[in-house]
């Protein structure tokens, strides 16, 4: 099955309340700028642990879907710098 992420608690809140992204196009984890001074900056830039196998590996398509609720991926001041 695709489309599937396994997230920590925590994580899983954040990412359904799109304040994480994931990149689509380089699998990078995002965060929103009001995350940047938090406990969560760590995970800014840091690279999605994928599976191996193909069929067990996130849909691009989705994550670019999720990507685009992401208003301030969008933003200009938003960088990862």
């Amino acid at each position: 099955m695709s489309n599937g992420l396994l997230l920590r608690a925590d994580l899983h809140t954040l990412f359904d309340f799109y304040l994480i992204a994931i990149d689509p196009a380089s699998l990078l984890i995002r965060l929103a700028p009001q995350l940047h001074n938090s406990y969560y900056i760590q995970y800014e830039g840091m690279p999605l642990a994928t599976p191996t196998s193909a069929s067990a590996k996130a849909s691009v398509e989705t994550l670019q879907w999720h990507a685009d609720q992401c208003d301030w991926l969008k933003s200009p001041s938003a960088s990862s710098g």
